[in-house]
């Protein structure tokens, strides 16, 4: 598969693609009419969802109000995500992106004590995750969906680039060393970070910083990421939450993740997007070109990238 762009060429080698990704939505939540569902060997369809079985069976409504009953392995992709609803947000190794709980008084919403830490979400109660499995708390996160979503691509690239934890900082300024408290005190203000820096230890307020990012290697989670099939589980407070497997308890979702463990959404509306990852579905973004040439105009060449304009903006 070959396609052109001006004078630019990507050839793809595949045998089975589907030009789907998960992307921040313009503005608000998904309506009914975005509600598309999309199913392995079936025409698109709008639909509501209406319930989740024990097994993970999804139940729907189309317009015309028929019953469509999707079962988990044959499903691409339902509706959209909706937009971050929070302005502090924790991104874990595995993809998830959990929207967190306002702070209450000087208490933040996420701490860490060692080797793990703890959240406080809008959606899904408390979560606890390994220390491992985060990449990066932040805070303060732009209203602007652009700059928001360049923002979580920035400490992205500075967890990728750095073994070390860094602080981010308001006036921009990065630190490195390692994280040593985050938060929970149960004397004084507990909003604090302890931070072993390269100069010597400090303690800084949680509001001077922009982003906490969590060193580590990641590449035996994502080699096992690209290997084992999942479900992009998508909340309507911007939540996405990789899961291995989608159920139901007392008709409230269920959604196991490896990073997180079991979670419980309040309600099956709650569930705005889902989408599967691995397995038998493909996209084309995950493929590795096999050719790639530019030949510019004005001498400004332009590098290949995946799910990003000529500038590498999203």
């Amino acid at each position: 598969m070959t396609r052109r762009f001006g004078h630019t060429y990507v050839a793809v080698n595949a045998v089975l693609a589907v030009a789907l990704t998960i992307q921040l939505p313009a503005a608000g939540a998904p309506s009914e009419e975005s509600r598309e569902l999309v199913q392995l060997g079936a025409a698109p369809v709008e639909a509501q969802l209406e319930a989740i079985g024990a097994d993970g069976f999804l139940r729907l409504r189309d317009a015309e109000g028929a019953l469509i009953e999707a079962p988990r392995e044959g499903l691409v992709r339902w509706s959209s995500p909706a937009p971050i609803r929070s302005r502090d947000v924790l991104l874990l190794s595995d993809g998830s992106l959990l929207a967190l709980a306002p702070a209450w008084s000087s208490r933040p919403s996420f701490t860490v004590d060692g080797e793990r830490g703890e959240a406080r979400t809008r959606r899904v109660g408390r979560a606890t995750v390994e220390r491992s499995n985060l990449t990066a708390l932040m805070l303060k996160l732009p209203a602007d969906e652009l700059q928001a979503a360049a923002m979580i691509d920035r400490v992205r690239e500075m967890q990728r680039r750095s073994d070390a934890d860094q602080l981010l900082l308001d006036n921009g300024d990065v630190v490195s060393g390692k994280v040593l408290h985050l938060g929970g005190e149960k004397d004084g203000d507990d909003n604090q970070i302890a931070f072993q820096a390269g100069f010597g230890p400090v303690e800084l307020p949680m509001e001077r910083i922009r982003a906490v990012v969590f060193g580590g290697d990641n590449s035996t989670s994502e080699s096992s990421q690209a290997t084992q099939p999942m479900l992009i589980v998508g909340l309507d407070d911007g939540s996405l939450i990789a899961a291995t497997r989608l159920g139901a308890e007392k008709d409230r979702p269920l959604i196991h993740s490896t990073a997180l463990g079991p979670l419980k959404a309040g309600r099956v509306d709650q569930v705005v997007f889902l989408q599967t990852l691995g397995g038998r579905v493909v996209y084309l973004s995950d493929l590795e070109p096999a050719f790639y040439s530019h030949e510019p105009y004005l001498e400004l060449p332009w590098q290949y990238q995946r799910d990003r304009n000529a500038l590498g903006r999203p």
